[in-house]
């Protein structure tokens, strides 16, 4: 089951989701960074599960047979045995850590997912560690008594201000300072994730609306929804990327260079936007183009098929 984990956790690195066939799906959504009981937890890749996802989309399948040389059919059957694995240990022991991911418990209302609140699925966020912050209480032996106040007074044009505040509220606020300056040291802000996003994305963040980006969007591609389509003919997708709304399947595409783009289009199907760099009639040639292309493309080099029932 290890190398099932692994993965997973490997394509997370670089989609929203993941399904393991007969089983469900993973989801990925990037959470900043958070407090919890004193501790501090960098900007991660927040993990959730859902039972409902679990028809195959062919990525899970697509990563054994690059990684094994598997058939496609291999690599479904594989997964599948790996599945009933998973299932008989949650019977036995009803408690399953899934890699570095999560543990999953089986109860009486069914199958329960805990994520686990560090993960190294967001590159930006590679090397950091959670930090505790511990909670500083007043000294009993200073000099000025807890009850006791400042007084801070200021004068204006002959007005005079008078704010008084308790040795403990002047405290806190310092402390939260402190507490402050730190976190933008150890967390800088940042617009974009370096793995994944170009500086092209600081300009397009900026209140200003940009001339070019405003071009693009009225040239983005179109949205093909195989849903809408008649007939009942088999098309063979190259896939290189998956998401969950239009606009970051567009923000994709914008990334890309020049040479792809063009060739690009977004399929809607199965409430998913995908990013299809060509489409094939039959298998055998999608297979082909396949190989040589991500073997002459690193970029891309975890594209998979998607087989569809579609109509031209």
């Amino acid at each position: 089951m290890q190398d099932l984990f692994c993965h997973i956790e490997s394509l997370l690195k670089s989609h929203d989701f993941v399904i393991v066939p007969g089983f469900g799906g993973f989801v990925a959504e990037t959470t900043s960074a958070t407090e919890i009981d004193g501790t501090l937890y960098p900007p991660h890749k927040s993990i959730g599960f859902n039972p409902s996802l679990s028809y195959n989309d062919g990525l899970l399948a697509q990563q054994y047979v690059r990684e094994y040389g598997f058939t496609f059919d291999e690599a479904t059957d594989h997964i599948a045995g790996i599945v009933v694995r998973i299932k008989e240990s949650l019977n036995q022991w009803r408690h399953l850590r899934f890699g570095n991911l999560g543990m999953f418990h089986l109860t009486e209302s069914g199958v329960q997912f805990e994520p686990s609140l560090t993960n190294n699925l967001l590159s930006s966020s590679y090397g950091l560690v959670p930090i505790y912050f511990p909670i500083i209480k007043p000294s009993l032996s200073s000099p000025m008594s807890h009850n006791e106040t400042l007084t801070i007074a200021t004068e204006t044009k002959g007005v005079r201000f008078t704010k008084r505040e308790t040795q403990s509220t002047l405290g806190y606020k310092i402390v939260t300072a402190v507490a402050i300056l730190l976190l933008l040291l150890v967390f800088p802000l940042s617009l974009y994730d370096g793995k994944n996003t170009t500086p092209q994305t600081l300009e397009q963040a900026s209140l200003i609306p940009n001339i070019d980006t405003v071009e693009q969007q009225k040239a983005s591609p179109v949205t093909v929804d195989l849903a809408t389509l008649p007939g009942n003919d088999m098309t063979y997708h190259v896939i290189i990327g998956s998401f969950y709304s239009r606009n970051k399947a567009l923000q994709y595409l914008d990334e890309l260079p020049s040479g792809y783009k063009e060739e690009c289009e977004i399929v809607n199907s199965e409430h998913r936007y995908r990013v299809s760099y060509k489409r094939f009639g039959t298998e055998s040639e999608c297979d082909s183009f396949l190989e040589t292309f991500t073997t002459s493309n690193p970029r891309f080099s975890d594209a998979w098929i998607l087989e569809l029932k579609v109509n031209y």
